[in-house]
């Protein structure tokens, strides 16, 4: 009808030319001299959670959940001893992306980026100076309007509060040019990731005078302190299993035949999140039947069928850390007899290659041991295995899903390190009959100890343990 549409237009400018008249306020209070009320409400509230926001999260030195300053200086000073002397890194936090014009999509920080500061905004650079262990910040600065359409952003007062750099400037063409600049033309060597934000490639490229100056990328560096987890973040990779091991027991209670393996990824996923993981780790695989032979299957649109299995790959990120999950269980809630066979057999590959796991071996070598085992175990049932096997018996885990991912695969293994112990089995349609078109993966979790290997995750694994779990009966 014109006079609705003519009122929604009305309400429309208004609220608008309020909006806009609101953001002036605010914006020119924070210029007022002497007036502290804008300031003193704006140290209480940052783009992420702090111990003043949120003391149910953090505690009073920790500047993300389970991560004190200490630790995030003991970061930065294990990179200094990696760092070329006279060098610096430039660390560019990830760009926003939008899943339309205006409509963006979950923001995630750059990994490496956010292990050093914790610093979780975007728009955001970080530099680290060997020569005097200095680390600079450069921040979005204040925004009245974006605070009142997505919330505050830290500036630079917030950042010199919360997260301890030396210096912290205002991220703009000016103190990049004036501040920035000169950095780069006095190091005698930059690391940089170019993968990061193609707009920092440029200007970098566009600053350095030098054009022979050496760049080195700087993953591999912070990979390397990375690859070992402190006991505070093994104490949060321990929620995070904890957290997806029991959502995979409540999802196996509530499956039946005639779902859809997307219903299955969405109870799958709000279980996951209800109790504190803050996103996925990764998309869900909800492989039902035959789908299970293809190894990332994401699709997630078919219909579960009795009588058939459903291979699930899941985790969510628990304070930046992810788990790794996969269970496959049968729709029914109850194995058959070739099904049973099958499965049995790849857990026993699984838990002779997690007592496999100690300090001094590689995952290169635990992975030829496993395509040994799984020739010795799937011989007898007729099931070729081919050379290599079907995929790696795993891959190391932190703050990435597939952490540290440009380590070397034959790095040797040493406590703190946390991996994947995943080996699966695809058997195609041409296969042996009795076991045609079954897909099934196990995977679990791992710390490497002194000694061996702590499994930390937990969800039901054995035959009796997941037909429990699927009846609905807690363990």
């Amino acid at each position: 009808s014109t006079q609705s549409t003519w009122g929604f237009f009305f309400f429309f400018r208004l609220s608008s030319v309020f909006t806009k008249m609101l953001s002036r306020v605010v914006a020119a209070a924070h210029r007022l001299p002497g007036l502290s009320v804008a300031p003193l409400r704006r140290q209480h509230r940052l783009y992420q959670p702090t111990h003043r926001t949120h003391p149910q999260l953090l505690g009073p030195d920790e500047v993300t959940i389970g991560i004190t300053r200490q630790e995030y200086q003991s970061r930065r000073d294990r990179f200094f001893s990696l760092m070329i002397n006279g060098s610096v890194a430039v660390f560019p936090s990830y760009p926003e992306y939008n899943v339309q014009w205006d409509v963006p999509y979950d923001y995630r920080q750059s990994t490496d980026f956010l292990y050093l500061s914790g610093f979780e905004e975007p728009g955001a650079l970080i530099v680290l100076e060997k020569l005097t262990k200095s680390f600079k910040m450069f921040v979005a600065p204040y925004d009245a309007t974006r605070e009142l359409w997505t919330g505050p952003l830290a500036g630079v007062d917030g950042a010199r509060e919360n997260f301890s750099p030396t210096e912290v400037f205002e991220l703009n063409e000016l103190t990049l040019r004036d501040v920035l600049k000169p950095i780069l033309n006095k190091a005698a060597h930059i690391y940089y990731n170019n993968k990061v934000d193609q707009k920092y490639t440029q200007i970098l490229t566009d600053f350095i005078d030098d054009k022979k100056k050496p760049v080195s990328d700087s993953k591999s560096l912070v990979q390397n302190i990375r690859c070992r987890k402190s006991d505070s973040e093994l104490a949060l990779m321990q929620k995070s299993a904890d957290i997806s091991s029991r959502a995979f027991a409540q999802t196996m209670a509530a499956v039946q035949p005639g779902w859809t393996e997307h219903l299955l990824a969405t109870t799958m996923e709000y279980n996951i999140k209800r109790q504190g993981s803050k996103r996925l780790a990764y998309p869900i695989i909800a492989a039902g039947g035959i789908h299970a032979n293809t190894l990332h299957y994401l699709n997630n649109d078919q219909v579960l069928r009795d009588g058939d299995l459903v291979l699930v790959d899941a985790g969510g990120e628990y304070a930046g850390y992810a788990s790794d999950i996969t269970r496959t269980f049968p729709v029914n809630g109850r194995f058959s007899e070739p099904q049973r066979e099958l499965y049995s057999a790849l857990l026993s590959v699984q838990l002779a290659m997690i007592e496999a796991v100690r300090p001094g071996k590689s995952i290169s070598e635990l992975h030829d041991e496993h395509v040994r085992l799984m020739r010795d175990a799937f011989a007898p049932l007729g099931v070729e295995v081919p050379d290599g096997s079907w995929h790696s018996i795993g891959h190391m885990l932190g703050m990435d899903v597939h952490d540290c991912h440009d380590l070397h695969w034959g790095k040797t293994l040493s406590p703190g390190m946390v991996m994947t112990v995943e080996p699966g089995v695809y058997v195609p349609p041409s296969g042996p009959s009795r076991y045609a078109g079954i897909g099934i993966r196990i995977e679990d979790d791992v710390v490497v100890t002194k000694s061996g290997a702590r499994v930390l995750t937990s969800a039901p694994k054995t035959i009796d343990e997941i037909e429990r779990a699927c009846a609905g009966v807690q363990a």
